[in-house]
């Protein structure tokens, strides 16, 4: 068995240096000449801390050395100077595009634009969160272990068959952001356990309830119908974009109306994933009640209002509205919880 035996001083980020003596790593063999080990969090009352350090940020300077033992035989290699940088929790976030979300476009008239819409959510998503360390992935991470990220489904149809834009089924408030592992989306049993039916993620069909030409079957709440949307998609789905017509097309009316439809259909659904994350995340009010999942009382253009307050425009970032942003305290809760790194 192969262990790495640390010795010298750990400093928390702002506290103040502790002797480490004989702390032992077990490290994952990689080849002959390497090996990796991972740092797990664990919760320590109200925060995560880094399992082997007791503290969630901060530096290790000392030597590193390799111990091998062979039943009772023991080795020890040459000790090696070290400095670990331990840097604040970053929170992974892998976006996962399920068939439904391709099958659904097609409704949009917009199937063979779907790598840049896609780009366009990716985007928005990030833009969000933009200085906040969230680390915003298309593809499924293989540098983290499953408990070390948190997924966001984007499909088709709302299965809950309530016309909702995007639900968030992880169990309850985590102030604190204490679950890296959260995933909204598909059917959480531990939620239902609770009492909460229902799908999480995020339903992008459901968008066509502010359409006066909406499907015939999608339950829709009442008076949702907005022209602007209808202004900027009725063009795709009266005559559904084919390859080769964005963004090189030879129309320049035609190509236009393609661009407004990607970018206002990549941030509608890149700001309804950040808004369901965000709850995720713990907000909104995040040091309110447990019951309190909402910035309350509504205001303009705050990202985790309600649905029923966020209008078509601001979601969609249409000319004259400004994008959803954090109001109240959630910004800076979001910093404290997930602060970026020198």
């Amino acid at each position: 068995t192969l262990t790495i035996r640390l010795d010298g001083t750990a400093t928390p980020h702002g506290g103040s240096p502790a002797a480490v003596t004989g702390l032992e790593l077990v490290p994952a063999f990689l080849d002959g000449g390497r090996a990796a080990y991972t740092l797990v969090p664990v919760r320590q009352g109200d925060v995560l801390v880094a399992e082997d350090f007791d503290f969630s940020w901060g530096t290790f300077s000392g030597t590193a050395t390799p111990v091998l033992r062979h039943g009772v035989e023991l080795t020890e290699g040459l000790p090696t100077t070290i400095d670990i940088d331990i840097g604040p929790t970053n929170q992974v976030v892998f976006v996962s595009f399920l068939a439904g979300f391709s099958d659904v476009l097609r409704e949009f008239g917009l199937r063979a634009v779907e790598t840049e819409i896609r780009a366009r959510i990716l985007d928005k998503f990030r833009r969000v969160y933009a200085g906040i360390n969230v680390d915003v992935r298309s593809e499924r991470p293989e540098d983290y272990y499953v408990g070390g990220y948190a997924v966001v489904e984007i499909g088709g149809p709302d299965p809950n068959g309530r016309g909702l834009f995007g639900y968030d089924n992880t169990p309850g408030k985590d102030v604190g952001n204490l679950r890296l592992h959260d995933h909204v989306g598909g059917a959480n049993a531990e939620v239902q356990e609770d009492g909460y039916a229902g799908y999480g993620g995020v339903f992008v069909r459901s968008f066509l309830c502010w359409s006066a030409d909406r499907p015939a079957d999608l339950v829709c709440p009442d008076g949702m119908a907005d022209a602007e949307f209808d202004r900027v998609f009725a063009p795709p789905r009266a005559r559904e974009v084919v390859a080769g017509e964005y963004p090189g097309g030879a129309d320049a009316a035609r190509t236009a109306q393609i661009e407004a439809a990607v970018w206002a259909l990549g941030n509608l659904v890149g700001d309804t994933a950040a808004h369901e994350f965000g709850h995720s995340l713990g907000m909104a009010n995040p040091w309110g009640p447990a019951g309190s999942v909402h910035h309350e009382p509504p205001a303009d253009g705050c990202l985790m209002d309600s649905g029923a307050y966020r209008p078509f425009g601001e979601r969609a970032e249409l000319p004259g509205f400004a994008p959803g942003t954090w109001c109240g305290e959630e910004r800076a809760y979001l910093e404290t919880i997930l602060p970026v790194g020198p």
